[in-house]
């Protein structure tokens, strides 16, 4: 059996990062004489570096699956009511309730009252334009020091 000459614009069997299947790309560049440098998928499209079939192993892409997995963080899974009421009680200016207006500057801890949205506290400064409001029903980032 005679071995087929490798180069760009020929079909070579490749694993695909983004399908993440065993696929037939497109060579596009050539790293040496004997192996592909970057390859096009046939299926997908995408441009990405060889990963030859013969070194990628199922096993290898199911330990890399789980490894990232266990990686995930842990959501809260309190209600959006639980976190505002918490956020409330440990608020330390809880005795003033400022009045929303976009004009105003607000700082971390600071208990508004938004004319829609109803009484809520500043979770987080976004950026110096904007905030982080914890309401009773929802979370809204809202404008402010304009």
């Amino acid at each position: 059996m005679q071995s087929q000459s490798l180069g760009a614009g020929k079909e070579v069997l490749c694993m695909c990062g983004k399908c993440n299947l065993k696929l037939a790309h497109l060579i596009v560049t050539m790293k040496n004489p004997k192996t592909p440098g970057r390859v096009q998928c046939k299926t997908c499209q995408s441009t990405h570096l060889f990963k030859d079939v013969t070194m990628t192993t199922t096993s290898n892409i199911n330990r890399k699956r789980t490894l990232t997995s266990k990686k995930s963080t842990k959501k809260d899974t309190r209600s959006n009511e639980e976190i505002w009421s918490s956020a409330i009680s440990n608020s330390k200016t809880s005795s003033s309730v400022r009045p929303y207006s976009i004009t105003e500057n607000f700082i971390v801890g600071d208990i508004i009252e938004h004319l829609n949205f109803g009484k809520g506290i500043v979770q987080n400064i976004v950026t110096k334009e904007k905030i982080e409001v914890v309401f009773q029903d929802n979370v809204k980032t809202l404008v402010h020091n304009k």
